[in-house]
């Protein structure tokens, strides 16, 4: 079972690896060793499995080295064992993420990670939302912690979709940007060129803006003006999710924190007890006993193999023949006296074996037989 697991399926999986990143020689070389690595620390059910996951992170990153590669790996095992998200979709998530805030893989995890841990992936659609909206928020000059905090405060005061949140926003700023809703502003007391120039600008500027806009709804005594500039700011939204919700999408300031480890804690916690120890001490007696026979035991295998193939015509009348002849003796001999025999006629088949072994195809039919 072991052999098999070692060696005819991890060199399958190695080899669709390869096939699905394009690795070189030296690539496949650094990539078996993160998969040991990763498998021998007890993540996923198969060697397989872990070089499915290496494999999504190899294509959609760039350049890391081996720790990295197998840090990250092992993070997207996390997701996709703790919150059953699909490695692709998740890398997809983590690529949005640091292409479009130029953060590190780790700390887009991580962000991920305190998103789930705050109800915003409910819905299945967390990763979806990052992967639509990051660049939305990029464009405004928003950091990945201040679109995080934003998306996590809206949820917090009981919007039920993300998406539609999110999308909310995306109608806001349109209509901010162009000016159309220049009124409204007007109308809560607000300096509407002021404002729009401040969002315009992005970053610390927007989050003043966006300040300012919050603050003149909620202290606007004519409820019905408030509603009204709600609308005007962001459509059927403010109606779907009501005003606190909305006001709260605003506020960019929250816990949720790129720098916190929280990828490592989840993995802490998930994967720290007796169980996972134990098949991390079989899975690392594996690679420490058997993966050096296996090694050793494959090239032989592979030259047999594809010396038998490619001398069928040869081997596969001598095996048949080899086969009833063994058969004929079992009859005339009784079967429980053949081993016996032929111990007796050790020396004769001795001389036997002599003969066949100048002969490369009989070789491998004696070892059959």
């Amino acid at each position: 079972d072991k052999f098999k697991e070692l060696t005819i399926e991890s060199e399958k999986a190695f080899d669709k690896l390869q096939a699905k990143t394009g690795a070189s020689k030296e690539d496949m070389s650094q990539y078996k060793d993160v998969v040991q690595d990763v498998y021998g620390n007890a993540w996923g059910e198969s060697i397989e499995e872990c070089t499915d996951a290496l494999g999504t992170v190899v294509q959609m990153t760039d350049d890391l080295n081996k720790k990295d590669l197998k840090n990250i790996t092992e993070s997207v095992m996390t997701l996709a064992d703790v919150y059953d998200m699909d490695f692709t979709e998740s890398m997809l998530a983590v690529k949005s993420l640091t292409d479009q805030f130029g953060i590190s893989q780790e700390e887009a995890l991580n962000l991920i990670v305190q998103g789930v841990k705050k109800g915003l992936n409910q819905n299945g659609d967390l990763l979806d939302v990052i992967n639509e909206f990051s660049v939305q928020f990029s464009q405004g000059k928003y950091s990945a912690n201040d679109m995080f905090n934003m998306i996590a405060n809206g949820a917090g005061e009981g919007a039920w979709s993300i998406t539609t949140m999110v999308d909310s926003f995306k109608e806001f700023s349109i209509r901010l940007s162009d000016g159309t809703v220049n009124d409204y502003l007007k109308n809560i007391g607000l300096d509407a060129n002021e404002v729009v120039e401040k969002f315009r600008k992005g970053g610390p500027d927007a989050k003043e803006a966006l300040g300012q806009i919050s603050d003149a709804i909620k202290n606007c005594d004519d409820k019905t003006l408030a509603y009204q500039t709600g609308v005007g700011l962001m459509g059927t939204m403010w109606e779907d999710m009501g005003q606190d919700a909305c006001l709260a999408l605003l506020n960019t300031e929250g816990s949720i924190n790129m720098t916190n480890e929280a990828m490592n804690q989840v993995k802490t916690d998930a994967y720290d007890n007796v169980g996972t120890s134990l098949q991390q001490l079989g899975r690392s007696l594996n690679n420490e006993i058997f993966v050096p026979i296996t090694e050793k035991i494959e090239p032989p295998l592979n030259r047999i193999i594809k010396f038998a193939i490619k001398h069928i015509d040869v081997i596969g009348p001598l095996i048949l023949g080899v086969g009833t002849a063994i058969g004929i003796l079992a009859l005339a001999m009784g079967a429980q006296g053949l081993v016996a025999t032929l111990k007796k006629a050790s020396s004769a088949f001795g001389a036997l074996n002599t003969i066949m072994s100048l002969n490369p195809a009989v070789l491998i039919v004696a070892l059959i037989a």
